[in-house]
């Protein structure tokens, strides 16, 4: 299955990104920051605390702290999925989620990309239950894993 992804060799950023100055998001999050239910979450919670704090009509002690982070922020790590094909169970089968995509590093100041990087991660072969388990319960905690493995592996490229 062809994605839409263009990164086939990783173009490190140089220097390197330190930790703390970026906030990792899904290009979705960048289009809607609002929408819910997205089947991979990659939001970060910065990003919204420092909205909040922004329209606070009184802002409290948190606010400050959030908008402290917010100007510690010096880039844009986008994660871009060029394939996804979730995981799927059935009766007795069970089909691994898998995401070939790109991680985009825009600096924020001037709004230049700065490197970029190939991502793909796959779920486990198997899946492992304790008793009765529906089949959307099996798929929701899978793309979970999923997306905390894109997530790893996205935090190890920018190191």
């Amino acid at each position: 299955m062809k994605g839409r992804f263009s990164t086939s060799v990783d173009q490190p950023v140089s220097p390197k990104v330190p930790p703390g100055t970026y906030a990792l998001i899904g290009e979705d999050y960048l289009a809607d920051p609002k929408a819910t239910g997205r089947e991979l979450d990659f939001s970060d919670a910065r990003v919204s605390l420092c909205k909040w704090a922004v329209d606070a009509v009184e802002p409290k002690p948190e606010d400050l702290a959030s908008l402290e982070a917010c100007a510690r922020l010096e880039y844009a790590a986008v994660i871009r999925k060029g394939t996804y094909l979730p995981p799927k169970a059935g009766d007795a089968v069970y089909t691994p989620g898998e995401l070939r995509g790109d991680l985009l590093v825009f600096h924020l100041k001037s709004g230049e990309l700065r490197g970029s990087y190939t991502l793909a991660a796959k779920n486990e072969q198997q899946v492992k239950t304790k008793g009765k388990v529906e089949k959307y319960e099996v798929e929701k905690l899978a793309a979970k894993e999923l997306e905390a493995k894109v997530k790893s592996i996205a935090v190890e490229k920018l190191k």
